[in-house]
């Protein structure tokens, strides 16, 4: 009997080792030897995340957030602050390798605010900098704080070199925004200024960069001497560090100055050096765009043999690529310039029927790239939508995966439960038949009863597998739904950035209207109503207009008919409202293919052209189911110009009937109101329109008051109208007081 039990034990304990055991998988190896190089104090700091994380990025993509993710587990359970400050931060760079950018930022701002609460000073600063490259690379606004708050905490802590690279970084993003000049100059000069006690520690193109950025914004204020003066410091520091790149681009910058100061004898002398430079490197663009500069300013003056010579260079340079012999693909843009450069300088020597060929070549090849462009955003926003969805079905799988594993985990734990428990009832059973035979009887009974319990033992195991089952694919289902919205969501996020970059900026309005105000409701997150201002020939061009749909299919449109303005008035110079409206509608014609496919999609367009006179302002309105309101200065009622009665768009009709235009004198002072249907169609809760007639009766209420103080009102009793009820449509409304 002794030996029985004994025999037991052993046998509970070695089927308790089996237990335990783990299979060894590469995935758990990297991430024990990981564990141990956590433990070791040289290794406490935020490089040696960095180390990780780049390990990581050198897996496919599948693996990378599978690997973070575990990482990232442990990160959070290690006792070090440091680490579980990095847990999110780890998984922001690895969604940022995975260009999911929104999931990027959240966990950065996660880790930021861990390490607020933890005082991890070092940590944060370097945290605050990497946030403001996650926000660049996702055109957000906000990464110039971000910048700040790291430059100031590395300063605090004494790492100037640091805390230098941070105030550049802010510097650069200032550049390309809408920050005045002069403020931008003080922001490269504070980066010159700090560089000088960081004892050479820091990169010498960074500071070749900000005299480079500031003598090219003096350029911008015509400031040519200060300008050049910059540009020699920064030439200077170039040529010293032997930096032939910077020395070419420097040699640029110098020639385009020379040039727009009429010296052009200084700019051919450092077009010679970019020349020199460009054939060394091999850098076929540079070397193109150098032979279109040489052609243009021998045209200026008047060499016209040599200038044809480095235009004729500039354009073989742009189909053929003499430094491969091989067969490269057309650059279309110096290529285009080229042709503009010919026909100019035919044009000078009188031989217009070649001007006008090389003219037409350009023309040509404007349509190509402005179709190459359009092609290029659609294609940004399918690529977006199609990364964002491969990355989530990755995702999805990962944790499918998981749960397979862990599925089959829990099975084998019930199977050894089982086991264990048949096995004591077996040798229960021996034991008793060994010890006591004239219970034979009982002990039968008693097995029979053990039996039955073994039996209900197994269907208890059978119901609760079942249950699991169902709660899997309940789950399953539910997070299915939840990626799908999420994928939406993200989808439709990425195509409100790409339409808020093609509006008129607020800078731009205020340059070319005195006194207006614009409100812009889309009814889903992006638009199909959309707004165009430009100045061509001192005249400026507003346009408003409403494409047909909203949401997704009505931005898809607004994109197309923004580009197609940009190509008839800035590329063509069409000026002539009623002439601007019927090329549009011919190129929303042909570009759509609807004479073939039937489609009738289109826009609804209110144009107006404002050229200003003396104390007068002339208005030229053409309008496609769309009016014009006008308030004459003096004058206490609204007046109404009547648009043509077709859209642009659709298949062309028999006796088909061309836009027309109407003019009209204005005062200054007088106001002038352009909308798409949005507002006069928006319902109340009883279904009831607010109507074409109130809306004109609302503006005539508040034409005494200023534009801030009119749109304050229209936007209140808009609401007022359209309480308790959802919004209809894209609401837009511009008002216009001419000065």
């Amino acid at each position: 009997m002794q030996k029985i039990w004994k025999y037991l034990v052993v046998l509970i304990i070695n089927t308790h080792s089996l237990w335990a055991q783990t299979p060894p998988q590469i995935t758990l190896q990297r991430i024990d030897s990981l564990t141990k190089q956590l433990n070791t104090p040289k290794n406490h700091h935020y490089q040696f995340i960095r180390v990780i994380e780049r390990t990581i990025r050198g897996l496919d993509s599948a693996s990378i957030l599978k690997i973070g993710n575990k990482v990232a587990s442990l990160l959070q359970q290690h006792p070090r602050p440091i680490f579980r400050v990095m847990s999110p931060a780890l998984m922001a760079y690895l969604y940022d390798a995975t260009q999911n950018r929104t999931l990027a930022i959240e966990k950065m701002q996660e880790a930021i605010a861990l390490a607020q609460t933890k005082s991890t000073k070092t940590v944060l600063a370097e945290l605050y900098r990497d946030f403001g490259h996650l926000q660049n690379a996702a055109n957000d606004g906000n990464s110039i704080n971000s910048f700040f708050a790291s430059y100031e905490l590395f300063l605090a802590l004494g790492q100037k070199a640091k805390a230098v690279k941070s105030l550049y970084s802010v510097a650069t993003t200032q550049y390309g925004s809408d920050v005045p000049i002069n403020k931008k100059i003080e922001s490269f000069r504070e980066v010159i200024k700090q560089e000088k006690y960081c004892q050479d520690s820091l990169p010498h193109r960074m500071l070749i960069n900000s005299y480079n950025a500031i003598g090219m914004l003096y350029f911008r204020q015509q400031k040519y001497k200060k300008a050049e003066k910059e540009l020699q410091i920064a030439l200077k520091i170039s040529e010293a560090k032997k930096d032939s790149a910077w020395i070419g681009i420097l040699s640029g910058n110098f020639s385009l100055l020379y040039r727009e100061n009429k010296e052009y004898y200084k700019a051919l002398k450092y077009l010679k050096t970019d020349l020199s430079l460009s054939k060394k490197n091999k850098e076929r663009l540079s070397l193109a765009y150098v032979y279109i500069s040489f052609g243009d300013i021998y045209r200026i003056l008047q060499k016209y043999t040599k200038a044809k010579a480095y235009y004729d260079s500039a354009r073989v340079e742009s189909i053929h690529n003499r430094f491969t012999h091989k067969k490269s693909s057309v650059l279309q843009e110096p290529l285009q310039m080229s042709y503009y450069g010919l026909a100019r300088l035919f044009a000078a020597q009188h031989s217009y029927k070649q001007a006008y060929r090389y003219r037409d070549l350009a023309a040509k090849l404007s349509d190509t790239i402005t179709q190459r462009k359009l092609q290029s955003k659609v294609n940004q926003v399918q690529a977006a939508y199609n990364i964002e969805k491969k990355q989530k079905e990755v995702l999805l799988l990962t944790k499918k995966n998981d749960l397979k594993e862990a599925t089959i985990q829990r099975q084998n734990l019930i199977n050894i439960a089982i086991g264990i428990v048949l096995f004591f009832t077996l040798v229960l059973a021996i034991v008793l038949y060994i010890s006591n035979k004239e219970r034979k009887k009982n002990n039968k009974i008693l097995r029979q009863q053990q039996d039955e319990i073994v039996t209900q033992n197994e269907e208890l195991v059978q119901q609760r597998e079942e249950i699991l089952a169902q709660q899997s694919f309940v789950t399953s289902q539910n997070q299915e739904l939840s990626f799908k919205n999420q994928q939406i969501k993200s989808s439709i996020n990425s195509a409100l950035h790409i339409q808020k970059a093609i509006l008129p900026y607020q800078q731009k309005l205020r340059n070319l209207l005195s006194d207006y105000f614009v409100i812009y409701r889309p009814k889903d997150v992006v638009s199909g109503d959309f707004y165009w201002i430009n100045k061509v020939k001192d005249k400026t061009i507003l346009i408003a207009a409403d494409c047909t749909g909203h949401g997704i299919p009505g931005a898809f449109m607004s994109l197309i008919c923004h580009t197609l303005f940009d190509k008839i008035i800035r590329t063509c110079h069409i000026t002539d409202s009623a002439e601007i409206l019927e090329k549009a509608q011919n190129e929303i014609r042909d570009l759509l293919r609807q004479q073939e496919l039937g489609y009738a999609n289109g826009m609804d367009v209110c144009l107006v052209v404002l050229e200003s006179l003396k104390d007068n302002v002339k208005i030229q309105f053409t309008g496609a189911r769309r009016p014009l309101y006008v308030i004459k200065h003096g004058c206490p009622t609204i007046e109404e110009l009547r648009g043509d009665r077709m859209s642009i768009g659709g298949r062309e009709r028999r006796n088909q009937v061309k836009f027309s235009s109407q003019q009209l004198i204005l005062k200054t002072g007088s106001l002038l109101y352009l909308s798409s249907d949005g507002y006069a169609d928006q319902n109340n809760i009883n279904r009831r329109p607010y109507t074409t007639n109130q809306l004109k009766t609302t503006l005539e209420s508040v034409k005494d008051h200023s534009m801030t103080k009119q749109k304050e009102i229209l936007e209140a009793k808009l609401q007022t109208h359209m309480r308790g009820t959802d919004q209809r449509d894209d609401i837009m409304l511009i008002g216009v007081k001419l000065g």
